[in-house]
């Protein structure tokens, strides 16, 4: 069976005798695109709209306590670090 014929008597309520053209079936999936869209975009809209808490800041200062962060060396000791040295082949070309 047609997949046409078979949207068309489903979708338009038409009879069973008579089938899907091709621009009726264009036409409903771009009104099925068109809602999906629709759908999406407020739903977009929405969950964005939730998000009012969080506020852009220039520096991150305000985000530091005061007196919560006190750096006591100079020094950064990485813990996972490994180190390999290979020697490099000498060209004899100078």
């Amino acid at each position: 069976m047609n997949i046409l014929y078979i949207v068309n008597a489903i979708c338009a309520e038409a009879p069973v005798t008579e089938a899907a053209t091709s621009p009726d079936f264009l036409k409903m999936a771009l009104i099925a695109l068109g809602v999906g869209l629709l759908a999406g975009f407020i739903h977009a809209i929405s969950l964005k709209s939730a998000l009012t808490s969080v506020h852009k800041n220039d520096s991150a200062a305000d985000y530091e306590r005061e007196n919560s962060f006190v750096v006591e060396r100079q020094s950064d000791n990485y813990v996972y670090s490994n180190t390999k040295r290979t020697e490099l082949p000498q060209s004899n070309n100078k």
